[in-house]
């Protein structure tokens, strides 16, 4: 299974960031879809606010907050990971 969750640097969940979380998710979803992944082995999510990775009161820290995470579950010996820049609006 490969899951791939959009993120963003947000204190809430406004609908603004809902969207552009949405839209993060949506675009590991194609990723997937575009390196040969079944859509049934495919789970994404997004998640608006919460969940940072660093400290969000920095602009270091809010850029990585705002990103895309694809997960691979249930296999022996990951593959080749392969970086993606998100590209969407901050």
């Amino acid at each position: 299974v490969f899951a791939g969750s959009g993120r963003t640097d947000a204190v809430r969940p406004d609908p603004a960031n809902r969207r552009l979380a949405a839209q993060r998710a949506a675009l590991a979803r194609q990723f997937m879809l575009d390196s040969g992944v079944a859509p049934s082995k495919i789970r994404s999510s997004y998640q608006a606010a919460g969940d940072r990775i660093a400290d969000n009161g920095t602009q270091a820290g809010r850029a990585r907050n705002r990103r895309i995470e694809i997960a691979l579950d249930g296999l022996a010996t990951p593959p080749l990971a392969t970086a993606v820049q998100d590209r969407s609006t901050p």
